[in-house]
């Protein structure tokens, strides 16, 4: 079981409630922000995560870590979202894996990595999509189990940061797939531990996760 997880995209309003979620269901949470992973040299990255962890006497040698992704550009630049998107997906992830005895990784992607959504830009797309890649490439590393959950709609804001535009679309979609069925930031913080704590548990695997909503035809 992973009792200690990395969350990277904490500054977010879904990494955010993901870091709440795991604090909630006991879980010990790090954080490293996107910017740190981009900015910091391996051996500086990776020596502050040993450092992190040994303040809380865990030694990732022997132990099982888990890693929620939670990040997402949000510029126009093609090539810089794919740099990045390598550097904090697949370079910070290779890296932390060799200091693990098992790294158990969710990636929250989107449907935008095989679709496209007309409000959001290409450059969003093509990091999404190179997620997927790097999802399926992890089977390389025999310690790595990395997986992605690919999210449509779901209850993002806290019902007090919610616009009334945003409240109505959420009960409209509720409407299409039963209440109880939409995801919310808890339920996916869930599954994705109940994937990572899974033995074995799954490996390379796309997962889509919006309680059936993406199987609708669009009027």
């Amino acid at each position: 079981m992973a009792s200690t997880y990395i969350v990277v995209g904490s500054r977010g309003i879904v990494g955010n409630q993901v870091v709440k979620r795991l604090r909630e269901i006991g879980k010990l949470v790090l954080i490293k922000r996107t910017s740190e992973i981009l900015e910091s040299t391996k051996a500086d990255l990776m020596g502050s995560i040993v450092s992190s962890m040994e303040e809380y006497s865990v030694n990732p040698l022997e132990s099982s870590i888990g890693l929620i992704m939670a990040h997402r550009y949000r510029g126009d630049d093609i090539g810089c979202a794919l740099d990045n998107e390598r550097c904090i997906t697949r370079d910070f992830t290779w890296g932390l894996a060799n200091l693990c005895a098992s790294l158990r990784v969710v990636v929250l992607g989107s449907i935008a990595g095989g679709r496209i959504e007309r409000k959001l830009p290409e450059a969003y797309h093509y990091s999404k999509d190179l997620q997927k890649s790097i999802v399926r490439q992890s089977v390389r590393i025999n310690n790595l189990h990395m997986n992605l959950l690919e999210l449509y709609w779901f209850e993002k804001y806290p019902e007090a940061q919610a616009s009334d535009e945003y409240t109505q679309i959420m009960i409209s979609l509720k409407q299409q797939v039963g209440r109880d069925n939409l995801p919310n930031i808890n339920s996916i913080t869930d599954f994705a531990c109940a994937l990572n704590e899974m033995s074995p548990p799954p490996r390379g695997q796309s997962i889509v996760y919006d309680g059936g909503l993406s199987l609708f035809l669009c009027d």
